[in-house]
């Protein structure tokens, strides 16, 4: 089985960005309080779900997972500095930066991985 079809990637990369995207739209939900940032909340939240489960076909879950959590999180950390002026400093860009060198690890090895 080869792990490293595009499609699965693709269907990752996707997940990621809509992970990145509904705790945005959660928080201008105001606790669920206005409906359209509600109605997105929950529309992305299903997408990502929708194409994490579409990645996870060749792709073992708990790699496929942590790569899409590890996306998530370091893309509301950018999106937190560019949007909400979240101060930076140095043990964040070192924990950052960790993670993201997990996520190549993880690419790197998940080929001689089997599901």
């Amino acid at each position: 089985m080869n792990l490293y079809t595009k499609s699965t990637w693709v269907y990752l990369i996707i997940a990621g960005i809509l992970e990145i995207m509904w705790p945005i739209t959660l928080k201008y939900s105001d606790n669920f309080t206005k409906f359209i940032p509600t109605i997105a909340t929950i529309v992305i939240s299903i997408g990502s779900y929708f194409f994490f489960s579409l990645s996870i076909r060749h792709l073992p879950v708990g790699i496929g997972y942590t790569i899409l959590v590890s996306i998530g999180i370091t893309g509301l950390l950018i999106v937190d500095i560019l949007l909400f002026g979240k101060q930076i400093n140095s043990w964040l860009l070192i924990y950052t930066s960790l993670i993201i060198v997990g996520i190549v690890g993880l690419q790197c090895c998940a080929n001689s991985v089997r599901s």
